[in-house]
């Protein structure tokens, strides 16, 4: 999978936003470890295989997020609101890995956006949850190729201040630590951005994960950047330890045939 087109923060393209709505069939009957667990293969699908059955699964999984966000147990609809986010942001690098025809990256756009409001809602349950601070940070981060180079200067600023609140909040969470590396991968130079420090944030989530998707995808990341610092022996054994999580994920091979050939310059 290619390396994910927000990280071109200051492209401008302004794209219709429009809000994602889920229907009640499956949702109707769904609990939150149901909704965990059409994550949890969605992602697998999606970084690994069978591929086409990503979206359905993250769908079905944000319609049980989103009604029980609506109507679930009081307690567990900040995490419901929070976990739709999370569908949404995956269901967005869906439209997009699928190329960039309009259609596709209008939809991206709609995702992302829809990804915004649900994390909102979480925040709004929960003040003090570390979770929802991040994953509105990183809907905005998404947003940014499609939404102009204002926006981008607007919300770059805000969206870092969201992920530092994340992480005083909450240190142990690996999501925080690859959420702000991807921020300082991202971000440029003359506002922060590092990617020194990026690679830091992804080691460090590698360590903290608690789950192969959790590694998998700290271990790309780190290999990503490593290439960008030309360190291309570090970045194949990342890219040699995430594939030995996710064996057919075409991101990870796609970093390591570029980590083995920039190793024969």
């Amino acid at each position: 999978m290619r390396e994910k087109t927000w990280l071109r923060w200051l492209v401008p393209c302004v794209l219709a936003v429009m809000a994602v709505t889920a229907g009640p069939a499956l949702a109707a009957a769904g609990s939150l470890a149901e909704g965990l667990a059409f994550l949890a293969e969605g992602r697998k699908c999606l970084y690994n295989t069978p591929f086409a059955q990503a979206k359905e699964k993250l769908v079905q999984a944000r319609e049980i997020f989103l009604a029980l966000g609506n109507s679930g147990p009081q307690g567990e609809r900040h995490l419901a609101y929070y976990h739709a986010a999370e569908a949404s942001l995956e269901l967005g690098t869906w439209y997009e890995s699928q190329g960039e025809q309009k259609e596709n990256l209008a939809q991206a756009a709609r995702e992302f956006a829809a990804a915004e409001e649900a994390a909102r809602r979480s925040l709004q349950l929960k003040k003090d949850f570390a979770g929802a601070y991040r994953v509105l940070a990183e809907s905005y981060m998404r947003q940014m190729p499609y939404k102009g180079a204002l926006y981008t200067m607007s919300k770059g600023g805000e969206a870092k201040k969201l992920l530092d609140t994340a992480l005083r909040l909450d240190k142990q969470d690996p999501a925080n630590y690859l959420s702000t590396g991807l921020w300082y991968q991202g971000a440029p130079a003359m506002v922060g951005g590092s990617l020194t420090r990026a690679l830091a944030h992804f080691r460090k989530a590698a360590e903290l994960a608690n789950d192969d998707f959790q590694r998998f995808y700290a271990l790309v990341w780190t290999g990503l950047t490593l290439n960008r610092l030309q360190e291309y022996a570090a970045a194949q054994e990342a890219f040699t330890q995430a594939l030995a999580i996710y064996p057919e994920s075409a991101w990870a091979k796609s970093g390591l045939a570029e980590a083995e050939a920039g190793g024969k310059k």
